[in-house]
């Protein structure tokens, strides 16, 4: 068994490595993905049978083939936490994005997401309830780490966070250990440039 999602991998922009440094610098209060492993999800599928990785990936170019999925500039929008009342210590450190960009996320999750279920029924009816986000950091000590979480999101919460450029999607193997999560990519589709012919 393999656990897969899929994701557009993410190089962050200036503005916003500076908001994954902050972080950063709260050493071992947090839990911190590493710049390369950094992805908006499109589609968490969980474990498969490993003779389902092929196939997958299948899907995934035909998909692409019919609807020539587009490259895309997004916009960050804010620093948020999870959980949102502030009367919780945050557990998770995210990005939002524009209202454009997460409509471009949903409708290619919600395509994928058909035709993962049309091809399988070994695969789990999978949840549509998509927020798209990029996970900065997973909060160890929250309560130690409560002021200065505050404080970071409170000091970025009216910058400019910058653009990402979404250039392929992956289908991306996780496992799981105790040193965190190691990613192997088992199939990537390249984004359509628009002004391509």
């Amino acid at each position: 068994m393999t656990r897969l999602f899929i994701a557009i991998p993410i190089e962050l922009s200036a503005e916003a490595r500076e908001v994954y440094s902050s972080l950063a610098a709260l050493d071992l209060m947090v839990r911190m993905p590493s710049l390369e492993n950094l992805h908006l999800t499109l589609r968490f599928i969980g474990e498969v049978p490993n003779a389902l990785i092929e196939p997958i990936g299948d899907t995934l170019a035909e998909l692409h083939d019919e609807y020539r999925f587009p490259s895309r500039c997004m916009q960050f929008e804010s620093v948020s936490r999870f959980p949102t009342s502030r009367r919780k210590p945050a557990r998770v450190v995210f990005l939002t994005l524009d209202e454009a960009s997460e409509h471009y996320i949903l409708e290619v999750s919600e395509k994928i997401t058909s035709a993962l279920e049309e091809m399988s029924p070994s695969i789990e009816r999978l949840d549509r309830n998509v927020v798209p986000h990029l996970t900065l950091a997973r909060i160890k000590d929250q309560h130690k780490a409560e002021k200065k979480v505050e404080e970071i999101i409170h000091r970025f919460s009216d910058r400019d966070l910058g653009e990402v450029q979404a250039n392929r999607i992956e289908l991306i193997a996780s496992s799981l250990t105790g040193a965190g999560a190691f990613y192997t990519t088992k199939h990537e589709i390249e984004l359509v440039s628009p002004h391509r012919s």
